[in-house]
């Protein structure tokens, strides 16, 4: 029976469109990070000049691990989904009928899933290798076709990876019957697999931190991080005792997982559950022995203004911000993030080593990788999760009977994402003040918190909450949408390496800010602000196409969608398309002209013309002797309040032609004076 579940489970995912879209997303990936790197774009950008070769073993194993940290994101919605499909489809009662033992149903279902992701993990080397040899690429940096390289990365650094995190995700969600706990299960591993990193930082904890680490790269770095470039560019990372040590241990951890669902699972219809309530024992038993009782049933008044339609969509935007505040999965992630969020604290304020006083901004500084991280996540995350949340309760049909408009169910699920996204930058502010008051610091500056975070970072945030939504609006996966918005927000900042560099063509970019405590956020606050303006604006044009791509009923293909988008596209939502389009790009256009530079060409390309220029003018005073500074005195008196300083300074320079012209003479001198000692002789 094994032979048959695994050919089966093969089958119905070469069948899936979902499984090719992976594999192409990835191959794709691949080929361009790989391409880049190679210096395809040398003509757009800069030159791609280095003694370091590309397609080297060292650098094959890090781009090839660092693809897999994505693959990840995809394990529950293809391992985990194996046994969690047959709930779904109500086929376990009869499915778990038929003479096959539990082995062969585990391991069918389990490493039918391994060779999928292999599939699309062959479908990255694939995409590195095109990358790197593809026309146009610049063959200095680039070595030989080495095959072993990328075997070496997969069987000893990439399987094992796979074979951890797929047996913990498969655990979870095999026995909680949830996909979204998969989910919070891999971003639980990475954040521990980084905050592990982090504690064992320190060079004396090397050797535990290359057993300990789960991705193997600690190991591998044991061994090669003092390599000389011409050995990076030659030798094979060695498989030596801590890679062994470390492989071995995490291959016996994914066993141990393993064997933990193969003696707990059970061929029955109830999913463990965790609950933090008390169950009452209480027997109920129902009478109907009572009288006839008349019961006069109020009047019902329909009342579909848009006033009423406001208050249904603020009434379920609480019910989500409820579904979302008590899942289990946010609980787990904000546990984790807190715990990331102090580590980052009792760090933030030490400069080389030296500690400062807690002030609000490096409160606020420290905050921001739990708000990129954390922020980010659950709004990608929770997005997908409400606006298929009626299909996942299965009453998509009575939510979608009811006569409440469309604008009025997607803006509820918006404002629940927002109340959920002002609640973590509220965490920031508490935890913040909390570790003032640890370091017996009470100058809170509340209005700076507020200021900064549910002002100026808020924006940011909201911006990311309308791709959010539209995104899983027109994605009929949820995780499908979750993997596409990571790529997004990951891939956005690497446009510049294709010559993409203005921050008006990419989505949320723009310049940030930086607080000081002598002139405030300074002149950068406004640029900040029309940016944001601007992608307000842009991220509005998507939720206007949102509520015409809202699924209601039960549309079978995109093609019927867009039918049912023009229907619905009226005057009303023409008009306000319009007009947030058209302020939309008048911003855009005026900011793109006023910070268009002059010069025609790229920064990197103008930076590589630049230095060009700069080398023949000045190469030929190369030899020249210059000045040196050999003393300085400086005393600098800061005023924060009044904003002001005061600053006295002093150098003392020593000319070298001055200096070798002084020896020259003094040697005369001396010359001299000994001649006429001879004379009289």
């Amino acid at each position: 029976m094994f032979s048959i579940i695994f050919k089966q489970e093969l089958k119905y995912w070469f069948n899936k469109p979902v499984f090719y879209v992976y594999a192409v997303i990835f191959l794709l990936l691949s080929f361009l990070i790989s391409a880049t790197t190679a210096g395809i774009w040398d003509g757009i950008t800069g030159t791609t000049g280095s003694s370091q070769i590309v397609n080297s073993p060292t650098n094959v194993n890090g781009l090839f691990n660092a693809f897999t940290i994505f693959i990840f994101f995809l394990f529950p919605s293809i391992i985990g989904v194996s046994i969690y499909r047959d709930f779904k489809s109500e086929m376990h009662t009869i499915l778990y009928s038929y003479p096959f033992s539990k082995a062969d149903y585990l391991f069918a279902k389990f490493f039918s899933g391994i060779v999928v992701v292999s599939i699309i993990v062959f479908g990255i080397a694939l995409g590195m290798i095109i990358g790197f040899r593809f026309p146009g690429t610049n063959a200095a940096i680039v070595g030989d076709f080495n095959i072993i390289p990328y075997l070496q990365s997969y069987l000893v650094y990439i399987l094992p990876n796979v074979l951890f995190f797929g047996a913990v995700v498969f655990a979870v969600v095999t026995f909680s019957r949830n996909i979204a706990a998969g989910f919070i299960t891999v971003i639980i591993l990475l954040f521990v697999k980084g905050a592990v990193s982090s504690i064992l930082s320190e060079p004396e904890h090397a050797i535990l931190l290359a057993i300990l680490d789960p991705f193997g790269a600690s190991a591998a770095d044991f061994y090669t991080k003092y390599w000389t470039v011409s050995e990076q560019n030659e030798l094979q990372i060695p498989i030596k005792d801590l890679v062994i040590y470390n492989r071995l241990l995490w291959l016996v951890v994914s066993s141990l997982v393993f064997g933990l669902v193969y003696k707990q699972f059970k061929f029955s219809q109830n999913a463990i559950a965790i609950s933090f309530k008390k169950q009452k024992g209480e027997r109920l038993i129902k009478t109907n022995f009572s009288g006839i009782t008349k019961i006069t049933l109020p009047k019902v008044t329909q009342d579909y203004s848009f006033i009423q339609n406001v208050k249904t969509m603020w009434r379920l935007s609480n019910i989500d911000f409820k579904y979302i505040f008590l899942s289990l999965p946010f609980i787990c992630i904000l546990i984790v993030g807190v715990l990331m969020l102090v580590g980052t604290l009792f760090s933030s304020g030490q400069i080389f080593g030296t500690n400062t006083l807690p002030v609000t901004w490096q409160m606020l500084v420290g905050g921001d990788v739990f708000s990129a991280l954390v922020l980010n996540v659950c709004t990608f995350l929770y997005a997908g999760m409400l606006v298929q949340r009626a299909r996942t309760s299965r009453i998509s049909h009575l939510v979608d009977s009811t006569p409440i408009p469309n604008w009025t169910l997607l803006f509820s699920k918006l404002i629940a994402l927002l109340k959920m996204q002002l609640v973590l930058l509220a965490v920031i502010m508490v935890s913040g003040m909390l570790f003032q008051v640890y370091q017996g610091y009470y100058d809170f500056e509340i209005g700076h918190y507020l200021k900064e975070l549910f002002g100026l970072k808020f924006l940011n945030y909201l911006v990311w909450a309308f791709l959010a939504i539209f995104i899983q609006t027109l994605v009929k996966n949820q995780y499908l949408g979750f993997f596409i918005l990571l790529i997004v927000a990951i891939g956005i900042p690497f446009l510049t390496l294709i010559g993409i560099e203005n921050a008006v063509l990419k989505y949320n970019e723009g310049p940030g800010f930086s607080y000081s405590d002598m002139n405030g956020y300074g002149s950068a606050l406004s640029r900040y602000l029309w940016y944001k303006l601007y992608w307000v604006l842009g991220g509005s044009i998507l939720l206007i196409l949102s509520t015409l791509m809202w699924v209601r009923g039960l549309p079978n293909s995109f093609g019927e969608r867009l039918y049912i988008a023009k229907q619905r596209f009226t005057l009303a939502k023409k008009i306000s398309l319009g007009l947030v389009l058209s302020a939309f790009l008048c911003l855009g256009v005026t900011i793109f002209i006023k910070t268009k530079p002059d010069r025609k060409n790229s920064a990197s390309k103008q930076a590589e013309l630049n230095a060009v220029q700069w080398e023949k003018t000045y190469k030929k005073y190369e030899a020249y002797v210059q000045p040196r500074v050999v003393a300085v005195h400086a005393e600098v008196h800061l005023f924060p309040k009044k904003k002001t300083y005061e600053e006295r300074k002093t150098h003392r320079k020593k000319d070298r032609k001055k200096e070798r012209n002084s020896k020259r003479s003094k040697k005369g001198k001396k010359k001299t004076t000994k001649e006429r000692k001879k004379k009289p002789q």
